[in-house]
């Protein structure tokens, strides 16, 4: 049964996540180190850059280094400041900490919010990877030390997506 449903919810990401995937014609550029680099034409698509480069110090689990970099990013890119950003970079910081539940109702909260709001396309990318977390494996910690499988939380996420 629960097999059934894992398969059925990767069915309805892909469909829901393919159109994603060809929204933007974007220019890259191969680097000397052999790394591929977006070339930003607006300021919109310099921002989700700058943004997906701090995703990375994220995913390293560096949150002081990566508050700073939002930090910046709130001051050089004052246009896409806002409560929607705020609620982006709470949860990303909630994830870099690697509070993952937390994390994933922040991201739910600024999808109910804001639905075709500029973060949107990100905040679905990360439940999905906070999901598949739980699914892969990842404990749930109930009353602060009792672990259990998480895969009915890594569902319930899916599924709100």
């Amino acid at each position: 049964m629960l097999e059934h449903r894992i398969i059925l919810l990767f069915l309805i990401l892909e469909v829901i996540l393919a159109p994603f995937a060809a929204t933007r014609a974007d220019t890259w550029r191969l680097e000397e180190n052999q790394n591929w680099d977006l070339i930003a034409s607006d300021e919109q698509a310099k921002f989700l850059t700058e943004i997906s480069e701090v995703q990375k110090t994220v995913d390293e689990g560096k949150t002081k280094a990566a508050s700073r970099k939002f930090d910046e990013i709130k001051k050089n890119y004052t246009d896409f400041s806002g409560p929607e950003l705020n609620l982006f970079i709470k949860a990303e910081l909630l994830l870099s900490k690697n509070k993952l539940t937390k994390a994933a109702r922040s991201y739910d909260k600024l999808l109910t919010k804001y639905p075709e709001g500029l973060m949107k396309d990100l905040a679905v990318v990360r439940e999905y990877e906070i999901g598949m977390t739980y699914l892969k494996g990842r404990k749930k910690i109930v009353l602060g030390f009792i672990p259990m499988a998480g895969d009915e939380q890594g569902i319930g996420i899916l599924e709100k997506m």
